[in-house]
């Protein structure tokens, strides 16, 4: 409708990326409890499901797409929306008494996948590297509530409620700003990696952490906590870093447009499955 134009996505872009999903990150990490709810078995599992990923994306996406679609195609297909759709899905199923377990989990995974996007959208290069994460807002943010968490610090009310309205504005935004900036002829010649990163994203992520956790006797509550984040679609924040640091920001609000709409079929059929299985513990 030419409502928003250009000028209002690069300041709703640069607004999430700098200040509102920072303050959303350090709040839920300062309010987590991290050493009282450790799982190092869940966690690790977690980390080489990421790691193992972002490796298998790399080495395939090598073959047909060129260094900036396969940045974005590899970022967009391992990094989920745990903070936000993950976690609300598995306190929904297990109730809050779950919340401490997959808060850490959370905590962990994000501060992952923002070390790992940017090593995946800078591509690796040395002290360029060192400092970008020594810059980049997302990992100030976690690090920051690591230390608050750990030194056991209360969150003051009125930061907690200033925080929160931020963090409010998070996913609204960014959605508004991915929307507002897709492009159809853009969508037409991405189609292809971002189909499938979508795919690896809602179903082969989510398929493998259920069954490679069952071969390592993972049950019950932690192969509910690691299907329902692994199958969580890709994060808002995918597309914020990859307008920030590529030229490809298009196809990575593209990917999180696809992966967002087509997750709650994929999220209820792996659900209805599992809970036919009696595998979630439920």
């Amino acid at each position: 409708m030419g409502r928003l134009d250009q000028s209002f996505i690069k300041s709703g872009n640069d607004l999430v990326f700098r200040i509102c999903l920072p303050s959303m990150l350090f709040l839920s990490t300062a309010s987590t409890h991290l050493s009282e709810s450790f799982d190092r078995q869940l966690i690790g599992f977690g980390i080489a499901l990421t790691l193992g990923s972002i490796a298998l994306l790399s080495f395939v996406g090598r073959r047909w797409l060129r260094k900036g679609r396969l940045r974005v195609f590899v970022q967009g297909a391992f990094r989920g929306n745990l903070g936000i759709i993950g976690v609300a899905m598995v306190v929904n199923a297990y109730g809050e008494s779950v919340l401490p377990k997959v808060g850490v989990f959370f905590a962990v995974l994000t501060l992952l996948y923002n070390i790992s996007a940017i090593v995946v959208l800078g591509g690796g290069q040395g002290r360029g590297l060192v400092v970008s994460l020594a810059k980049n807002p997302l990992v100030k943010a976690i690090f920051a509530g690591s230390i608050w968490s750990m030194l056991s610090l209360p969150v003051p009310e009125v930061m907690h409620t200033t925080l929160s309205y931020l963090s409010d504005i998070t996913l609204p935004l960014a959605l508004i700003c991915i929307g507002a900036g897709l492009q159809w002829r853009s969508f037409q010649s991405n189609l292809v990696p971002v189909a499938w990163a979508s795919a690896y994203k809602l179903v082969l992520l989510p398929a493998s952490a259920v069954i490679i956790g069952l071969l390592l006797h993972f049950e019950g509550q932690d192969i509910g906590i690691l299907f329902m984040m692994m199958a969580s679609p890709s994060a808002a924040a995918s597309y914020v870093m990859a307008d920030q640091m590529t030229d490809q920001g298009a196809m990575a609000g593209e990917i999180v447009a696809m992966t967002t709409l087509a997750s709650a079929i994929t999220t209820s059929i792996g659900l209805y499955v599992l809970a036919s299985l009696n595998v979630l513990g439920l």
